[in-house]
This record gives structure tokens, sequence and C-alpha cells, in this order.
């Protein structure tokens, strides 16, 4: 997993995008700077404290993610349903055995 962070770290990327260099003295040079001082902000800004953190991000795999969550929550939507099963039943021979 570190390989990845690594990788993910030596990529320069904004918006998913990778980075281009800008050549000197071009026209493109000039405009990708424009292009990208109004759409991410100022070009010279400083990143945010915590975008160094986020390449850490997911911090396990997903086969280590806690199942027991997964199976409560699979757990009461099967309670609900079988509640609102019920109230539909009792409902529809209410109106017909009243």
């Amino acid at each position: 997993m570190s390989d990845k962070n690594e990788e993910k770290k030596a990529e320069k990327t904004t918006n998913g995008a990778a980075v281009e260099e800008p050549t000197a003295g071009g026209p493109t040079a000039q405009g990708s700077r424009a292009s990208e001082s109004t759409a991410n902000g100022p070009a010279d800004s400083t990143p945010h404290p915590y975008e160094e953190i986020l390449d850490d991000y997911p911090l396990r795999d997903a086969v280590e993610d806690p199942v027991w969550s997964v199976r409560i929550v699979k757990g009461w939507i099967w309670f609900l349903a079988i509640c609102g099963g019920g109230i539909v039943l009792l409902t529809v021979l209410g109106f017909f055995f009243d």
C-alpha cells in the first residue's frame, strides 16, 4: 500500500488531470497559467495542509473493512421491511373483515 502512496505523491495532479509544465516563452505557457489561475485560484497559492494527509487514505483495503456494520444495517432494513409488510397486511385484512 505504501507503493501506491509513493506513486500518488510522485504524480502531481490537479482535479484528476495531470499538470503539464508550461514551456518557456510560448503562447500556450501563458494560456495554461491563466486557465490554471482562474480555475483553481492563484497558481502560486500554497496547498491546504489537509491535502498532504489525504494521500494516505483509505487507511485499509476494502477486504479489511468492518463487516459487522454492514450486517447491522442489513438487519435493520429487514426489520423495517417486515414491520411495513405487517402493517400493510393488517390494513388489508382490516378493510375486508372489519
